[in-house]
Parts: structure tokens; sequence; C-alpha cells
């Protein structure tokens, strides 16, 4: 019997002190936020590059690895379509290969970041073509495009080639084929770099001048266009 009784007594002390490290669960707690849908300040930990050389085409294209995987994938992918649009170009017999060199500079103002990607290709002409894109992020990791950045788009369109045309009137680059770049359309104000005092619009060789001229960076104050930030 006495036993018995030590036996009841060892068993209940296992089962409190089992129940003991079971985890309380407080109903009044906050539960666990849903992951947010923006993936946070693109933080830079390396540069990566895609490189392949084969007797039709020699490459390498650069682009930013983050903390978040999300953005060094879109990053990722990016540079591998400027490696697919280049190739098909490339003919099959040449008898010498085609390159594609592409880097990219980070710039950053008040939270806001651009990376413009600069990819020259060489495809054995007079001279090597060369182009820029950018890509502007929020502190957030959103991706901001003009759209987003300003409110009735069209107009403030009008707003930025009006001031730049009216830059380059009397100059050399003030006739109908130059000016043709500076027209308010969508594909001609896609690139830029957003900084304290204003925007800089990116214009490839071709664009708005002969290519001897190089890149054209024009920067318009925010005087000229701030009414049309959106909040």
């Amino acid at each position: 019997m006495l036993l018995l009784c030590v036996a009841l007594i060892i068993v209940t002390l296992f089962l409190l002190t089992k129940k003991e490290k079971t985890p309380i669960i407080d109903a009044s707690l906050p539960k666990e936020e849903t992951p947010a849908t923006l993936p946070g300040t693109p933080v830079e930990i390396k540069k990566e590059v895609i490189r392949e050389e084969t007797a039709s085409v020699v490459i390498s294209a650069a682009y930013p690895v983050f903390t978040n995987d999300t953005l060094s994938d879109m990053m990722r992918v990016r540079a591998l379509n400027r490696i697919d649009s280049f190739k098909v170009d490339v003919p099959t017999d040449t008898d010498r290969p085609y390159t594609l060199d592409s880097d990219y500079a980070r710039f950053e103002y008040n939270g806001i970041i651009t990376y413009v990607f600069t990819t020259s290709v060489d495809t054995g002409g007079a001279h090597a073509n060369h182009m820029r894109d950018t890509v502007t992020f929020s502190a957030e990791g959103e991706v901001l495009t003009f759209e987003k950045i300003f409110k009735n788009e069209d107009s403030v369109r009008k707003v930025f080639s009006a001031y730049i045309t009216e830059l380059r009137n009397g100059t050399q680059y003030d006739t109908e084929l130059w000016l043709e770049g500076l027209k308010p359309l969508k594909e001609n104000y896609n690139r830029f770099i957003i900084n304290a005092d204003g925007i800089v619009f990116l214009f490839d060789p071709y664009d708005i001048a002969p290519y001897s001229e190089g890149f054209q960076d024009i920067f318009v104050p925010r005087a000229i266009f701030e009414e049309y930030l959106e909040s």
C-alpha cells in the first residue's frame, strides 16, 4: 500500500512538471504580423557579374545583390533580359565576337535610391553603342516609376519637355531631329535620378544630340515640377 502511494505521488509530480513546460498561449497578445508586401530598404551586400565567353559573344553584366532575395532576383532578371535582348542580334556566323559590357552606379537621396545601369554593345560597327536604364527604389524597397512619383504624369511630361526644349533653344541642337527626343512621351522621360535640388533626366547618344556628344544629362529644378509630386 505504501509503495502504491509513493508511485502515485511520483506520477503526479512528473505530470505537473511536464505541464509546466508547456508554453502558455495568451490570446491577448498580438498575433504575428503578416509579412509586408514591400521588401524593405535595399541594402546592397555585393556586386554579382554574369559572364559568358564563346566564339560569338563576350558578355559581362553586373547587378547588385541585396540582403533581400526578392530585390536581388529582380535585378538578376533585369540583367538576364538585357543579355537576351543583346543575343537576338548576334549572327551565328560572325567572324568576331559581339560584346556586351554592363555595369552600374548607385545614387541615394533622402532614402530614395537609384541604380543607373550603363551598357555598351559592340557589334563590329564604326563604334560601340552605349545606353542607360535606371531603377529607383523608395526607402521601403518599392520600385518608383515615373507614374508613382508624379501625379498627372502626362501634364508633368509636357512641363519637362517645355523646360528642356527652352534650354536648348538657339543651340546647335535646336532642330527637329534632336527635339524629337524631348517630346512629352513616356519613353523619353523614364530614366532619371532624383536629388535634393530636382531631377536629372538621362539621355543616350543619338537621343537628343549626335553620338560624338556622348551622354546628355539634363537637370530640372524642383521648383519647376514640385506641384506635380505625389505626397
